[in-house]
């Protein structure tokens, strides 16, 4: 049986005073069927009846809409609400109607633009086009906070990944229109803790690369070793450029990000020379290639493989889910070949400090970073200097936490190991 089309019947409108004169009500033409699930199921003939009604009908008729409409989320509704609000507006503007009555039109529209770009599947390519499509800065911000606080709770790669390709095309949309720079900010900062985020889940872009470059350039400090590091501080993913035979960083990078097999990065400096880079590797194999330019040089590529993966350190399962009291205490072992004690206590919720001091008390690290429960993962940060990850396994002699340091200094790795509490 065909659904009822609610259409704007003549008999079926009623007039009465309201905010610009009059307002409508609509009723449904009923024939013993179900009525169809999108508020105007025929939009080419509400339109004709809209055509012969008044300005005052019209403007009250898409008020009315947005109104009952402004939180909706199903996104067929939405999808009805701006087809309808696009051609309401165009015919307003046909027939020569004051602004205000083509403008709540175009509200109506854009309204339901704005909750399409929130409340659709995450693709960052169609979720992007919406963007372009609203009318203000203020709904274009509206849509990377929506977004941007939605990467805390997800635990799924593939979305994550879009909400990158998503935050790169609106950053780019916002500078191309002139859009205040705090729009682009907020696009650059959802982008950075979507990375961070997609390499805590699959950290398999973090770690040591051994590189070799097609060519040198005078102007330019040569490197050997590439280090992918989340920082766990307000720079997020971090990328360091190294000379191992100097011993000093060439280049460096804050706020990285991941899109699929792509690690890109820029660096622009008042205090010295501005550069970008990007490189694709092989999450299998861990193969690279990328380029690397500054002003001051030509762009040079180069290619290597993967030395050391923290992914690595994730093989197996812990033997349960870690809480709180596995983490905060003291732990006796070793980092960096040193024997030590490793103390980690939290003073904010989600973020653990920890201290590690030799038995001899002449080195101290001091750690900030996270804990990742179902993988059993300990994740900590020395000044943006040394990684330590940790995982939680079963081994020939019982339960220990056993990982890994590497440093962005010198892209060095090293064995770490913990006993547990008990």
């Amino acid at each position: 049986m065909l659904n009822v089309i609610k259409t704007v019947a003549a008999a079926a409108i009623i007039g009465s005073f309201g905010a610009h004169g009059s307002s409508l009500a609509f009723t449904p033409i009923v024939a013993g069927a179900d009525a169809c699930d999108v508020p105007i199921c025929d939009i080419q003939e509400t339109l004709d009846q809209l055509m012969n009604m008044s300005q005052n009908q019209r403007y009250n008729y898409a008020n009315n809409l947005v109104l009952e409409h402004a939180k909706t989320k199903d996104v067929k509704v939405l999808k009805n609400l701006v087809d309808f609000g696009r051609k309401l507006q165009a015919i307003s503007i046909e027939m020569g109607d004051e602004d205000w009555v083509s403008r709540e039109a175009g509200t109506l529209a854009n309204n339901a633009i704005l909750n399409l770009a929130k409340y659709s599947a995450m693709n960052g390519e169609a979720i992007a086009e919406l963007f372009m499509q609203l009318d203000s800065a203020t709904k274009r911000y509206e849509v990377i906070q929506y977004w941007h606080q939605m990467i805390f709770s997800l635990e799924d790669v593939e979305i994550l990944e879009e909400i990158i390709s998503f935050g790169t095309l609106a950053k780019d949309y916002s500078a191309k229109i002139g859009d205040e720079p705090w729009i682009q900010r907020a696009a650059a900062s959802m982008i950075s803790d979507a990375s961070v985020k997609l390499v805590a889940l699959e950290p398999v872009h973090e770690g040591v690369y051994e590189v070799r470059l097609n060519k040198t350039d005078r102007r330019m400090l040569g490197f050997d070793r590439i280090v992918v590091l989340d920082s766990t501080s307000s720079k997020n993913l971090t990328v360091h450029f190294l000379n191992s035979e100097i011993n000093r960083t060439a280049f460096s990078f804050n706020h990285a990000t991941i899109i699929g097999n792509k690690v890109s990065g820029t660096n622009l400096s008042t205090n010295g020379p501005s550069s970008s880079f990007q490189f694709n590797f092989d999450r299998t194999s861990g193969e690279i290639q990328g380029t690397i330019q500054t002003t001051r040089g030509q762009k040079v590529s180069f290619i290597g493989e993967r030395k050391f993966t923290v992914q690595d350190l994730l093989k197996g399962e812990s033997p349960r889910v870690i809480e709180k009291n596995d983490i905060i205490g003291t732990m006796k072992g070793a980092i960096l070949g040193v024997e030590g004690e490793l103390s980690i206590k939290s003073f904010s919720a989600n973020t653990y400090s920890a201290s590690f001091v030799s038995n001899n008390g002449q080195i101290i690290l001091d750690f900030q970073g996270k804990i990742f429960p179902k993988k059993g993962i300990i994740s900590l940060t020395h000044n943006d200097k040394i990684k330590l990850v940790l995982a939680f396994r079963s081994g020939t002699s019982g339960v220990i936490w056993k990982g890994a340091t590497f440093s962005t200094q010198n892209g060095e790795v090293n064995p770490a190991y913990f006993k547990p509490f008990y």
